[in-house]
């Protein structure tokens, strides 16, 4: 009995140890790849984000990083894919929605764009420039008054509206 206790115990040990170091390896390539980022190596950030989540694909933070840096080459159905798998994992990160929102914007997804700033505002209701973009997106579809709502409340939150709401609002 002791014996299988021991075993046991070993076991868990070196599986602990193995995970450790696999985080340790992970974490290693998610820094290699936000420096790549840093420095606009956009194919190497993706390379690095990619061996990370090979080691763990549920290290959250690197999907969104390698959805930036699929952003930046323009890669917007990759960014999205990113962006929504790390939405998935950690739903409470309004820039993402609002990233993802951004993106589907860029491919003409207007209404599930305007879905994304909405969630992003849900998630952080003083979120400026959610309000502004889903403002914009709204007015361009015709809601002309909620346009101008949603504009005059990233006004109210800090965000430079002036010139949309005096040229289109008034």
């Amino acid at each position: 009995m002791k014996k299988l206790l021991y075993l046991l115990l070993l076991v868990s040990f070196v599986s602990f140890s193995q995970t450790a170091e696999e985080h340790r390896k992970a974490e290693e390539h998610l820094n290699n790849g936000l420096a790549k980022h840093d420095l606009e190596d956009y194919y190497g950030a993706i390379a690095d984000f990619t061996k990370a989540l090979e080691i763990n694909p549920n290290f959250e933070v690197v999907y969104y990083n390698r959805g930036l840096a699929k952003n930046n080459l323009g890669d917007i159905k990759g960014a999205i894919a990113d962006y929504t798998k790390f939405i998935e994992l950690a739903p409470n990160y309004a820039v993402a929605y609002y990233n993802r929102g951004f993106a589907k914007s860029d491919l003409k997804d207007t209404y599930g764009a305007i879905a994304d700033f909405t969630k992003a505002i849900e998630v952080n209701p003083n979120y400026d420039v959610a309000y502004y973009n889903r403002g914009f997106l709204k007015y361009t579809l015709g809601d002309v008054k909620g346009g101008c709502q949603d504009v005059r409340k990233a006004q109210q939150l800090g965000y430079d509206a002036t010139r949309f709401i005096n040229s289109e609002c008034n």
